[in-house]
């Protein structure tokens, strides 16, 4: 949890409160399983500036990374050299891009499985 408050606090505030990146995760309709599995990849590295240009994603890159550094002050001693730090953040970058394709099919999934409830139509005024 730690970990995941500190990835939340580099990435999501500062770095990209300071580079002026949106670091959200937006959906793309109509693509393949292929172009899925590119499109949430390439969302890992390139984002879009609060003006909507297309910039490497330097809050997504750094805060997890950023995250595993601060976790070395709490981790066992055995856990806190620099290739367990770099093999934790591999798998952050892993988990990311698994959270990326799983945000593009969650709808889908959701329908097919009907986990939640259908949103119900909006209200109509009547004449």
């Amino acid at each position: 949890m730690a970990r995941s408050a500190s990835d939340n606090f580099f990435g999501t505030f500062l770095i990209a409160s300071v580079l002026h990146e949106d670091p959200r995760f937006y959906l793309k309709e109509h693509l393949s399983f292929k172009q899925t599995v590119k499109y949430a990849a390439v969302r890992v590295v390139i984002t879009r500036s609060d003006s909507g240009e297309r910039v490497v994603n330097f809050a997504g890159l750094l805060s997890p990374l950023a995250g595993e550094a601060l976790a070395n002050t709490y981790y066992p001693e055995g856990n806190r050299d620099v290739s367990s730090t770099f093999i934790r953040y591999g798998s952050d970058l892993g988990w990311r891009f698994g959270g990326n394709l799983l945000r593009q099919y969650w709808p889908s999934i959701n329908k097919k499985l009907r986990l939640l409830p259908p949103t119900p139509e909006p209200a109509t005024i009547p004449k």
